[in-house]
């Protein structure tokens, strides 16, 4: 059986390689190594080189800079027909749709943001029925004001909908969708990698996201805030900082987390060295997880961070810039309140004060995740028999 996978941009970004990682290992212990999945990505030239993902043919998602349909493309999408530019675009994916079982789109938010990419998620989905393939959303969330006729109609082409969260399952039943199931991020069952990274039993992990700051109310105030936790943490507990990126595509500033981890290190390193350190080397995802693993606290802004934190029953503050990250608390604790702060927040104080409650409720909060998290992560494995039809 051939699975092409496609909304994937890049495994520089760790939550993608999370989802990516997830669903080949899952689905190949479950099924055999006779399935065989081709990955169409943004980051073709660094993801080929990964001799650990169980991937077995990559390519690209969009052509090269060279290509002659995406000079066309680019010129279409500069007049202004996106169809067409999206068309051009994704006509050399047509003989790995062809050669498919099951075509799944992987992007859990791509759904959220970029209309450009919904059209050109569009063109694969048309493409893929068109060919008469068993096509699969998987692992998705969704906004309210992307939900447009056009978003609506494309969805309208999937046989199934696998949502990772209740918030946006809601949205789509709501607007009459019946072939929708709730199941959680395949990413919760990733599997850890230990490392030998020296965590202090008493760290508090961050991880911060210039993405997350371009959603901010006024990106000065909160990175006013940001400041002022971070003070908060040394002079009013006794916990170690460890700064974390999820996120490191180099030529991208809003998809690399060091840009503004950098900032927070540099500024106070100088001051409370024995107690704060910034993660250099470019683990994995799964090596991620093992090292969040270890933190008492963790606060994250890239949702897959957050998936690792849960998954391995650290307290967890996650801030939020869209619906994954409030669904996803709210599925576990039953209420996203007082579990994910929303970047939009005006509030003097706002990260700090919701740190504290984080603070005061660890104990509860660790024991609900010990008491919640088997079921909920083995709930991601049963995803598989929807996607493959094993279980009607």
């Amino acid at each position: 059986m051939n699975v092409f996978l496609f909304g994937h941009g890049s495994f520089y970004n760790r939550g993608c390689e999370a989802i990516v990682k997830s669903i080949t290992e899952l689905t190949k212990n479950k099924f055999g190594d006779h399935v065989k999945f081709i990955l169409a990505t943004f980051d073709y030239v660094n993801d080929k080189k990964r001799q650990d993902i169980k991937v077995d043919y990559y390519i690209r998602h969009v052509p090269n800079y060279f290509s002659i349909k995406k000079y066309l493309g680019k010129i279409a999408q500069i007049a202004g027909n996106y169809s067409l530019s999206s068309e051009l675009k994704t006509l050399h994916l047509e003989p790995y749709i062809k050669a498919s079982d099951v075509c799944i789109s992987i992007g859990g938010d791509n759904y959220c943001y970029d209309k450009n990419l919904i059209y050109l998620l569009n063109s694969i989905d048309k493409k893929a029925k068109m060919a008469g393939k068993r096509l699969i959303i998987l692992g998705a969330s969704f906004e309210e004001f992307n939900l447009d006729e056009e978003t609506l109609n494309d969805l309208k082409l999937f046989d199934v909908i696998i949502v990772r969260e209740s918030i946006s399952y809601n949205m789509l039943q709501k607007r009459g969708f019946s072939n929708i199931y709730l199941y959680p991020d395949p990413a919760f069952l990733l599997p850890m990698e230990e490392v030998n990274e020296f965590i202090s039993q008493n760290s508090i992990g961050i991880n911060l996201s210039p993405l997350a700051l371009n959603y901010a109310s006024s990106r000065e105030r909160l990175i006013k805030e940001i400041r002022k936790f971070i003070e908060f943490i040394l002079r009013e507990t006794d916990l170690n900082i460890v700064l974390l990126p999820h996120v490191i595509q180099k030529n991208s500033f809003l998809q690399n987390d060091y840009n503004i981890l950098n900032i927070i290190y540099e500024e106070h390193v100088k001051k409370a060295k024995d107690r704060i350190k910034i993660i250099r080397k470019e683990y994995t995802a799964s090596q991620l997880k093992f090292i969040i693993s270890k933190f008492r606290f963790f606060i994250g802004a890239r949702t897959h961070s957050t998936i690792a934190a849960y998954s391995t029953m650290v307290p967890t503050l996650a801030i939020a810039y869209s619906t994954k990250a409030k669904g996803i608390a709210k599925d576990i604790f039953g209420t996203y309140e007082n579990y994910v702060v929303d970047i939009r927040n005006e509030a003097e104080d706002f990260l700090t004060k919701s740190f504290e409650f984080i603070m005061k409720n660890e104990h509860f909060i660790r024991e609900l995740l010990k008491e919640k998290m088997p079921n909920y992560t083995q709930k991601s494995l049963e995803a598989l028999d929807i996607v493959y039809e094993t279980k009607k």
